[in-house]
């Protein structure tokens, strides 16, 4: 799921150069009821951490949010 999410990310701006990239739902795409919550954060961290690099290459706005209720915070 990292790479799909880093790699359509790159793809997308490379494409398109959009000035704002918005991504909902970020750690739902991580959180699963099979998964174990240490795995689920190790997944999620490489995003977390290559999305603000992403933006500051590209000079673009980023901006990353969950639904209300989706997950709930103490989860990750």
């Amino acid at each position: 799921m990292s790479s799909l999410v880093l790699e359509k990310s790159s793809e997308a701006v490379g494409k398109h150069e959009p000035k704002l990239l918005i991504i909902t739902g970020l750690p739902s795409l991580f959180y699963c009821s099979d998964i174990p919550r240490s795995e689920a954060e190790k997944a999620l961290d490489p995003v977390l951490e290559a999305l603000p690099d992403l933006a500051l290459e590209t000079e673009m706005l980023l901006m990353t949010s969950r639904p209300d209720g989706e997950v709930k915070e103490s989860e990750i």
